[in-house]
């Protein structure tokens, strides 16, 4: 039988295997290109718009009713997503500005005001001056790509995810693959935008796309020999993915490899796999993990030389991962005590009057 619970725990592993791998990728700024691995690690980062695509769908068809008024929904929908980040992103941002502020030579305030965007998630409208975790690009290219998509599927519905967001999908990804080149380097500047938000609203699209083609799997009555088929698919999807990212830089290959890891999702989704018992709830808490190590090594990996300038090698890489899922273990310690205790020292009140007061 597939799985009753509602929280995925195989896409918390997964979320956490693609964090350590783009953390593994960002050795390439520790100790070069030549002696690191995951040099296509870049990639992982496909896996997280998918999935994001995906979950905000499958948000948005739990709401019955149509938006009374769809700017405020929207607008309430990415304030939400907002505040889900927090206080991870806060916290990781002092990090961040600590490291950055103590290897550089920038001023505090200049340092400050020049890197307020990573707070905000604003760098990718353009506001990227001076970041002092270049991870952040992500998620401000996610909630820019979700602010087009979220009221395109809420005003036209079925006609913009089987129609309208996959067409667009395929265009924004020919447009790279046009160009000669693959969807990455995120931080180029089109002139109008930077890439990284054209491969948001692209694989964003495809998450959304996939929501139905999984609800349909999910219909499927399997037999054990079936669900074993799609366990070894899932798990060749998977594992082809992974071997091209650790073997090959960036290249037109990559459109092959996304279709592979969409099929891969489809059958992790469906929760129709013989592992499925396997991975009920067991690892839940390394989704909240992989979020803390996302935020918590770029800096690091860009800083290192310039606290460590009399280590190479092993003890430079050592050293770098333990700085960094350490931070990740603080930043998630602390982020988890602020949602426990926070809303009991009710701080608000110093600023707010109580209606009822």
């Amino acid at each position: 039988m597939a799985s009753t619970k509602k929280r995925n725990s195989k896409i918390d592993f997964l979320k956490f295997l693609f964090a350590i791998i783009v953390l593994i990728h960002h050795t390439r700024y520790v100790v070069g290109d030549e002696n690191s691995l995951f040099l296509g690690g870049s990639l992982a980062v496909e896996f997280y718009f998918l999935v994001s695509g995906y979950l905000m769908m499958a948000g948005i068809q739990k709401m019955k009713e149509r938006p009374v008024s769809l700017g405020a929904e929207t607008g309430a929908f990415l304030l939400k997503k907002y505040k889900s980040f927090c206080p991870e992103i806060i916290i990781s941002y002092i990090f961040a500005f600590a490291v950055t502020y103590i290897g550089g030579k920038t001023g505090f305030f200049k340092l400050l005001a020049t890197s307020f965007s990573d707070v905000l998630l604003l760098g990718m409208t353009g506001l990227r001056i001076k970041p002092v975790n270049g991870a952040i690009w992500y998620l401000s290219s996610m909630l820019l790509a979700m602010a087009i998509l979220y009221p395109l599927v809420r005003k036209f519905g079925k006609t913009a995810v089987n129609v309208i967001i996959p067409v667009l999908s395929l265009v924004l990804l020919g447009w790279f693959c046009g160009n000669g080149d693959s969807p990455r380097n995120p931080t180029g500047w089109i002139g109008w935008t930077y890439r990284g938000n054209l491969r948001a609203l692209a694989e964003l699209g495809i998450g959304i796309f996939l929501y139905g083609v999984v609800e349909r799997v999910k219909k499927v009555d399997f037999t054990v020999f079936g669900r074993i088929l799609l366990t070894l698919a899932e798990y060749a999807c998977y594992g082809l993915f992974i071997l091209y990212m650790y073997r090959e830089k960036a290249s037109r290959m990559d459109y092959f490899f996304i279709l592979l890891l969409a099929l891969g999702l489809i059958i992790s989704f469906s929760q129709k796999g013989i592992d499925t018992v396997v991975f009920d709830g067991r690892f839940s808490w390394l989704g909240r993990f992989s979020f803390s190590v996302y935020l918590s090594h770029h800096f690091y990996s860009t800083n290192m030389d310039k606290f460590f300038p009399e280590l190479s090698g092993k003890r430079l890489l050592v050293l770098y991962y333990g700085l960094s899922l350490g931070t990740a273990l603080v930043v998630m310690g602390l982020s988890d005590l602020i949602r426990k205790y926070g809303s009991k020292l009710q701080l608000k009140r110093l600023f707010v009057r109580s209606t009822t007061e």
